[in-house]
């Protein structure tokens, strides 16, 4: 089961991961988001397909910070080339797709040739051109005065996309959106007032709490609210109580505790 069902469903191993956080700095930082995230700046098209204009606007961010460069890294770029012909947005909703065919390992001829889609799609394809068009100001507000995006390191080369992580397996092979110099990012595309949750909390301190060995040397997680135009980062250990991924590996690694956990 994934980390994502596994929060869904409210699991044993959910309520295990729920145990594990310092829980009033939780909800300190769920209140400082509903106070400072702001409204709806890019209100949904109408008709759009939510799921693949999150999906879409998760690899528009990649595409916009690293390029070609990350693409072979990517769920889709393991699958399919590059989809260079087809201009932005439309391209990014073509790595959407291309990603989920990649996913269900359905693969319909190459989606890169695409130069256009059906109709249906139209809405998708203005609801992610509409987001995207705020990303020079987002992450400019980030980059120091007289530097660029390799001065502050929002390169392909610092730029880790669907990591996964050393305790993956233990919740279907999680992977999460991107890694930029140890701040593991989530991309969001809801259009709910004070987006914030515990569950959000919960999936990002779970990727963390599943890099047993560290690779990634994760120490920050960044929220980003698309529609909001809201960026927000905070440390990761304080949002855990003492010692709690030594415990969590215990746990998941001890061959009774970890099958009772996650099955």
């Amino acid at each position: 089961m994934s980390l994502t069902s596994h929060i869904r469903h409210q699991t044993p191993f959910y309520r295990y991961l729920v145990s594990l956080l310092n829980l009033p700095l939780c909800q300190e930082l769920i209140n400082h988001h509903r106070k400072v995230c702001g409204t709806v700046v890019h209100s949904p098209v109408p008709d759009t397909d939510f799921l693949l204009t999150g999906m879409s606007t998760i690899y528009a961010v990649r595409d916009f910070l690293g390029g070609e460069d990350i693409w072979g890294n990517t769920v889709a770029g393991r699958v399919f080339p590059y989809p260079s012909k087809p201009e932005t947005p439309l391209r990014w909703v073509v790595m959407g797709l291309m990603d989920s065919q990649a996913r269900r390992g359905e693969y319909q001829g190459y989606p890169g040739d695409i130069h256009y889609l059906p109709a249906d799609f139209t809405p998708t394809i203005a609801d992610v051109g509409q987001i995207a068009a705020s990303f020079p100001s987002i992450f400019q507000r980030a980059i120091p005065a007289d530097t660029g995006l390799e001065d502050i390191g929002l390169t392909g080369e610092n730029m880790v996309v669907n990591p996964r992580f050393a305790g993956s397996m233990f919740v279907g092979g999680a992977d999460a959106n991107l890694i930029l110099r140890g701040t593991l990012w989530d991309i969001r595309t809801t259009a709910r007032f004070a987006p914030l949750s515990l569950d959000d909390i919960v999936q990002q301190v779970g990727y963390y709490l599943l890099d047993f060995d560290n690779t990634y040397e994760l120490e920050n997680i960044c929220w980003y609210y698309t529609r909001q135009q809201s960026l927000f980062t905070h440390p990761i250990e304080p949002l855990l109580a003492k010692n709690a991924k030594l415990q969590f590996q215990h746990a998941l690694t001890g061959s009774h505790e970890g099958s009772a956990l996650t099955r």
